[in-house]
């Protein structure tokens, strides 16, 4: 009795092409996958550089308004103002950008805002009513806190913060 206990070469062929064909599959899913996480990352990377630029931008300027007098339009999504410089200064969303106007010159300050909200607080932290328009009008505000929605999808980062500004006091 003449019994073969192996295995013939082409299925050996044969075992190797499937094993072969189930290892490539996988890595591919792994390189995509890892592509998708690297992309994600600097999503939230560059997010949280543009909210780090924005809320130090806005905040310096919210602290260098002039006085209490030089606030000029104060309303739910709109803060107009002179600063120390005499400089006119407004943020604004348009069309999910958030703008910036210096002495009537508007340009894009930020792209991807989603949320451009301004919260004013009296000297007994108490939210004051809005919105308050025109020299002297706004004398109550002793604190502005701005929340700033900003990104897309999973790279999505809101800002919140509270300033008083310098020349205010009260």
């Amino acid at each position: 009795m003449d019994s073969n206990k192996g295995y013939t070469l082409i299925e050996l062929i044969v075992v190797i092409i499937l094993i072969s064909s189930f290892v490539s599959l996988a890595s591919g899913s792994i390189v995509i996958l890892f592509n998708r996480g690297f992309q994600v990352i600097l999503e939230q990377s560059v997010s949280r550089s543009n909210a780090n630029r924005i809320y130090t931008a806005i905040s310096r300027d919210l602290r260098n308004i002039k006085d209490i007098a030089s606030i000029l339009t104060a309303n739910n999504n709109i803060i107009a103002f002179n600063d120390i410089e005499d400089n006119t200064i407004s943020y604004y969303p348009e069309n999910q950008k958030i703008q910036k106007s210096i002495n009537g010159t508007s340009y894009q300050f930020a792209e991807n805002a989603h949320a451009l909200n301004f919260i004013y607080y009296d000297a007994s932290n108490n939210v004051l009513s809005e919105p308050m328009t025109g020299n002297g009008i706004s004398t109550n505000i002793r604190t502005i806190e701005s929340e700033i929605a900003i990104g897309e999808n999973i790279s999505h980062i809101t800002i919140n913060m509270r300033v008083r500004p310098r020349n205010i006091r009260g």
